[in-house]
């Protein structure tokens, strides 16, 4: 059993929009809450007026803690970004708590209007439970940092194979570390990658890291973010993963809250990583976030991967 096939435990929370929340929705959703519990209501208010919620839960694993750029500074980043490149409107929350199940009613208790979240701060494990009850209980779309980020790499893997002639059917790729994003795989196979292997770096000295690079034609080390030996063979997160994760988010957002789906799945991150792919210039190896027809185009594809596959489509509510 996968972590994308978990189970969901359904009995214990309310169907969304139940109980729509005041200001400080946990005391009054829970008033028979103890003391110890409540000191968690001095969160800021959800938003109300946007379409899209952007939440950072304080993190409780990273692999990226020593980051200089802090959760909440991301959470204002990515509000402000799609606020600026879609006609979504979006406001950006930061939870003092990051245990799922609280996590969890915290979304379902969002205004109907509220089509999408994006989750920043929890572990891939964590944000499937999220992301699995919630669309359970037909609530909103849940998007998750390590989604993008994972689109992102795809991308960039496949323009590195394209720069060294190699195609992706007759490609050999490496992932090191695959547990900090678990659809990585799945995600190069559906862009068409011939051989997708899971292996470990951790321990591995620099000497076997270049052994492992003559083995593949692209080696994604996600076990540090030390700049690569090799860029076109070896592809390593950056050290503050905004900048990859920022590039696919609008336009996901745009096709997710166009179609009303109720998950992001491999395919169609895969779909954005090929759109992401198209757009990049004959000089970068990722497209610029400045680029106008970068929103457009992942919309477009990812839409189109949308209404290939009727099963992801959400029932109205």
């Amino acid at each position: 059993m996968t972590d994308r096939h978990l189970p969901c435990r359904r009995e214990r929370l309310p169907a969304r929009g139940e109980n729509t929340p005041p200001q400080d929705h946990m005391t009054a959703d829970h008033p028979d809450l103890d003391a110890p519990t409540r000191q968690h209501t001095t969160n800021p208010t959800l938003p109300a007026g946007g379409k899209v919620a952007v939440i950072t839960a304080d993190p409780m694993w990273s692999p990226l803690r020593r980051l200089h750029r802090n959760r909440r500074t991301w959470g204002e980043g990515y509000a402000a970004l799609i606020r600026y490149r879609t006609a979504l409107r979006a406001e950006h929350t930061a939870l003092s708590f990051n245990d799922v199940p609280r996590l969890v009613e915290t979304i379902l208790a969002l205004p109907d209007h509220v089509e999408t979240v994006f989750l920043i701060g929890l572990p891939p494990y964590g944000t499937v439970i999220v992301q699995h009850e919630v669309a359970a209980l037909h609530g909103p779309l849940v998007i998750a940092d390590n989604e993008t980020l994972t689109a992102s790499l795809a991308a960039l893997t496949l323009t590195a194979l394209d720069r060294q002639g190699v195609w992706p059917w007759m490609a050999t790729v490496y992932i090191s570390q695959s547990r900090h994003t678990p659809l990585l795989d799945e995600v190069l196979t559906q862009c068409g990658i011939g051989t997708v292997t899971d292996i470990d770096t951790t321990n591995s000295a620099r000497e076997d890291t270049r052994r492992l690079i003559e083995q593949c034609d692209v080696l994604i080390d996600l076990s540090t973010t030390e700049k690569s030996i090799s860029p076109l063979r070896c592809i390593r997160p950056p050290a503050d993963p905004f900048e990859y994760s920022s590039l696919p988010l609008a336009g996901l957002l745009s096709a997710g809250c166009g179609h009303r789906i109720t998950m992001m799945t491999p395919d169609l991150i895969a779909a954005s990583a090929l759109a992401m792919h198209s757009c990049t210039a004959a000089h970068r190896f990722l497209p610029d976030i400045t680029d106008h027809t970068l929103v457009r185009t992942v919309s477009e594809h990812v839409g189109a991967a949308i209404t290939a596959s009727t099963l992801h489509t959400k029932r109205q509510r």
